[in-house]
């Protein structure tokens, strides 16, 4: 079991040196709700409006 836990601490070492501090800051921000984010058909739609585009 210690060997286990040993394993997935080296993974998770592994994949915090793969990010920047400023990437791992927002992974954390967005997995625990503290940025407010828009669902891909909210940004589409602003964009469309944006550009003046209209739904056919």
């Amino acid at each position: 079991m210690d060997l286990t836990l040993l394993h997935n601490a080296a993974q998770l070492e592994k994949q915090n040196c793969f990010y920047t501090d400023d990437e791992l800051e927002l992974l954390y921000k967005l997995e625990n709700g503290l940025v407010e984010t828009k669902s891909h058909h909210q940004v589409m739609e602003d964009l469309r409006k944006k550009l003046g585009l209209s739904e056919k």
